[in-house]
């Protein structure tokens, strides 16, 4: 056998071992946990034509239901073609790095990428344009220029997935392109990738008048992220430590594997060690802002990207910086299986023999019954997803209820379901999920759909959101809309909501909006961790909390996330309850009082019960000792009575 055909064959054998492994054929059924909901609605959004950035706008673009892969028969083909476009690319692209690499590094290199990139899809998308930066800067091979072509095009669809895919592919390619042009070279990756994208994005039915405020309103998602989506305490601090010693100690064994020649010293080596460095903190912020299970993309493109980077690298000093770089690699992909064990419902067994067996097992029997009989697979797929719409309808009965529909509790689901049987019309604001509504001009989008004659019919409502934030904080600026333009219509229920199951009041829009408004208020300052005595009227309050940021706390949330601040309130019946607060959405007004920690509460105060025994007395807000530097040590309020 020539070496020729050797290459070839390894390239062949690499390729088809992640390919099998990453399972682009699998496909989902419609459910109603959290995200299966947003999932259902970029979906039928895609379908049904929707603006992105105008009728909705979310982390995923309008090609976002390729994330979850949900089956529907008019997107089926085209899911499965991109998901096995992309594990085609994963694969060459690691094989083609690994072309001149010998059998022990390969195998290394291999090995943490089979155990760690199925774990989360994210990591290959991630990935994707880093191999674009090490194939343009591995000099002693020679990458077919298809590919890096057919790569970057890739990128540009991936860009309408999901915001943080375009963030770092667009910044990786500008450094491959800074690189080409001042070789005096054409720069082709990024225009490539932007032109690409923009295709794509008219190919969706996406308008161009939509496109500043698509791009805007997207940006303002991820650059909000940080401020509410954030979750940590000290108990992650280990994991977070354990993740920044094993980025140091890759950082310091690149150094000592790359030759001194390729380091600083040289134009190619900055720009190399640029790439490096940003693709690191994007996959860093998109797993540790979080901190639940997305930290699995940071351990997962961490362990492969030095593996990679290890087994293409040559002329290094000596040998064994090299050989400990491999194994520092394979050691960090590996703990993105063994993260992902510790989780609930999963085990580390359960997670090896999905990752090794299971995932290739279908993969195989996926294309061996797609190939055999298309139209019999459609069909049976068809069937199970109608038996999954059904199960949703039946676990969340709606009732009685016509015209259209929104929702404030994460109930997409079902509402889907129920339009998609001819129920309720589904016609959700532009930022559907009340938990992502939380920049100032996110929240602006909401209040001007609710204010308009876009207003569904019904709203389902519901207090509570997640991460323990304050109640009412669920769409909180839009409590006071809500009381004048909605009535009590009833109770609908039990419904499937987060964790469990929550019964969530009927508002059906009134046929002329009710006399509300807020009156004068009180605005004041107080310090952290100072109370505040509200006023003893029997009146629901509207609060705006203003929780400014020193400089040295925008740099920490940039670098890392902002801490947790939280709110405990004192009731009239001597109770006290401590939530989460969120800047933005406290800067812009929530409802305070009266207190209301469930529907039942939410419906008393529909009615005209203003609050009672519910009624906020005082107020603390606390950010944590260790990080108080981040904050200003004044917080305005304003507390307004709503009459």
């Amino acid at each position: 056998m020539t070496a020729v055909q050797v290459r070839w064959l390894k390239t062949a054998a690499i390729t088809a071992a992640l390919f099998l492994s990453l399972a682009p054929l699998s496909m989902t059924l419609p459910g109603d946990g959290l995200d299966p909901a947003w999932g259902l609605v970029v979906e039928q959004a895609a379908l049904r034509g929707a603006q992105w950035g105008r009728d909705i706008v979310f982390t995923f673009g309008p090609y976002g239901y390729h994330y979850q892969r949900i089956f529907h028969p008019d997107l089926a083909a085209e899911i499965l073609a991109m998901s096995s476009l992309r594990a085609l690319l994963t694969g060459l692209g690691i094989s083609f790095a690994l072309r001149e690499a010998g059998p022990g590094p390969t195998g290394i290199a291999v090995a943490a990428a089979l155990v760690s990139l199925p774990t989360v899809q994210d990591s290959t998308y991630f990935l994707l344009p880093l191999l674009i930066v090490l194939l343009h800067f591995q000099r002693r091979a020679t990458t077919p220029l298809w590919y890096l072509l057919l790569a970057a095009a890739y990128c540009g669809f991936a860009a309408l997935i999901k915001t943080t895919f375009a963030v770092l592919a667009i910044a990786l390619l500008l450094v491959v392109d800074i690189d080409r042009l001042l070789d005096r070279r054409l720069p082709v990756f990024t225009p490539l990738c932007l032109i690409v994208a923009l295709a794509a994005y008219l190919a969706a039915g996406q308008s161009l008048a939509a496109l500043p405020e698509f791009i805007d309103l997207s940006l303002d998602v991820a650059r909000g992220f940080s401020h509410a989506m954030s979750v940590f305490d000290w108990r992650r601090a280990i994991e977070l430590t354990a993740f920044l010693v094993a980025s140091m100690t890759v950082l310091a064994l690149v150094v000592a594997t790359t030759r001194p020649a390729d380091r600083l010293r040289t134009r190619s080596g900055r720009l190399m060690l640029l790439a490096v460095a940003i693709f690191w903190f994007v996959t860093y912020k998109a797993g540790f802002t979080r901190h639940d299970l997305h930290t699995l993309v940071s351990w997962a493109t961490l362990g492969t990207g030095a593996a990679l980077f290890a087994a293409v690298a040559d002329g290094a000093p000596s040998l064994r910086p090299r050989r400990l770089l491999l194994v520092a690699a394979l050691a960090i992909a590996i703990l993105a299986p063994i993260r992902l064990s510790l989780a609930p419902g999963f085990g580390l067994v359960a997670v090896a023999l999905q990752t090794l067996v299971y995932n290739p097992r279908d993969t195989v029997a996926q294309a061996a019954a797609i190939l055999a009989a298309p139209t019999a697979w459609m069909a049976e797929m068809q069937r199970r997803r109608a038996v999954a719409l059904t199960g949703i309808r039946n676990r969340n009965p709606l009732t009685g209820i016509q015209g259209s529909i929104d929702t404030v509790p994460s109930l997409q689901a079902a509402l889907v379901a129920a339009d998609l049987a001819d129920g309720p019309t589904y016609h959700p604001r532009p930022i559907f999920q009340e938990y992502s509504t939380y920049t100032a001009a996110l929240i602006a989008a909401n209040r001007a759909f609710f204010d308009s004659d876009e207003a569904p019919d019904t709203i389902l409502l519901s207090p509570g959101s997640i991460d323990n934030r304050y109640p009412s904080l669920a769409e909180g600026p839009l409590w006071p809309i809500l009381l004048r333009r909605y009535a009590d219509a009833g109770l609908a229920g039990p419904m499937r909501h987060l964790d469990g199951e929550i019964d969530v009041l009927v508002l059906n829009r009134r046929d002329q909006d009710t006399v509300i408004a807020l009156g004068a208020g009180q605005s004041m300052t107080i310090r952290p961790g100072e109370r505040l005595t509200l006023p003893e009227d029997d009146v629901p309050v509207v609060a705006m909390i203003d929780i400014s940021q020193t400089v040295a706390g925008q740099v920490l949330t940039v670098l890392h996330q902002t801490p947790t601040i939280t709110l405990t309130v004192t009731l009239a019946d001597g109770s006290r309850h401590t939530h989460r607060l969120i800047p933005d959405i406290a800067r812009a007004g929530f409802l305070l009082s009266p207190y209301l920690p469930d529907t039942a509460a939410a419906r008393h105060l529909f009615d005209g019960d203003g609050g009672g025994r519910r009624r906020v007395s005082d107020l603390r807000i606390d950010v944590p000792d260790p990080v108080a530097w981040a904050f200003a040590d004044r917080i305005a309020v304003t507390l307004r009575p709503l009459r």
